[in-house]
């Protein structure tokens, strides 16, 4: 600053010159401090903060959501095991549960439990009723889904002139009103003489006598 004023003391006898001067000096001076004010050090509170708060906005990626999110429930079915376990009844468990897991469920298998003629390996279905058959019970083993697809264990054939209401009820896709039919229709016209005579009775239908047809037999 003082050599400026030096130079303009020495210009003072030349307007013109001194006024370009000094202007070029203002000029310089205004641009020095535009600069500065500017600049702020990397280190500045404000800078910090700003960053900080755009960090804070940057969503989650939809990966990071989907680990957050909650895994879905199993599906529950409902099925009923009667027969050699701890305690017949209803139960629910997931879906894709084995026969293993119901007779679990059910208190595991009493002491003459017939368990080499179950498939224990094999899917259960909603609806379901398994039958855990007792050492040299004549009964099917529990029961495949509704279709068919095969047995879930191997026993001996169910004798239909004989067979209780809680035996029928054990075949595949006979439910306790159709097997109650078949005792009703087996008292009112006498024995059955050959198995496709079930077909007489309400609620057995070409379908569902080819599921069973190899389960059951007739005898006196």
């Amino acid at each position: 600053m003082d050599q400026i004023k030096a130079v303009a003391g020495r210009l003072a006898g030349r307007p013109l010159v001194l006024v370009a001067v000094v202007a070029v000096a203002l000029a310089v001076l205004t641009l020095l401090k535009q600069r500065h004010s500017v600049q702020q050090p990397a280190d500045d509170p404000l800078v910090i903060l700003e960053d900080r708060a755009l960090q804070e906005v940057v969503p989650a990626a939809p990966e990071d959501l989907a680990e957050e999110l909650p895994a879905p429930s199993p599906e529950l079915i409902v099925v009923y095991v009667s027969g050699a376990v701890a305690n017949p009844g209803v139960y629910r468990l997931d879906e894709g549960a084995r026969v293993d897991d119901v007779i679990r469920a059910a208190g595991g298998p009493v002491a003459d439990a017939a368990l080499t003629r179950v498939n224990l390996a094999a899917r259960i279905h909603d609806e379901q009723h398994i039958h855990i058959p007792h050492v040299g019970e004549d009964t099917p083993a529990a029961q495949p889904p509704p279709g068919g697809g095969g047995t879930a264990g191997v026993g001996r054939k169910l004798n239909i002139n004989t067979a209780t209401t809680e035996e029928l009820d054990a075949l595949p896709q006979i439910g306790p009103t159709t097997a109650q039919r078949i005792v009703e229709y087996r008292t009112a016209n006498g024995p059955f003489d050959q198995p496709e005579d079930l077909l007489q009775v309400k609620g057995i239908g070409p379908a569902v006598f080819e599921v069973i047809s190899d389960l059951i037999t007739v005898g006196p």
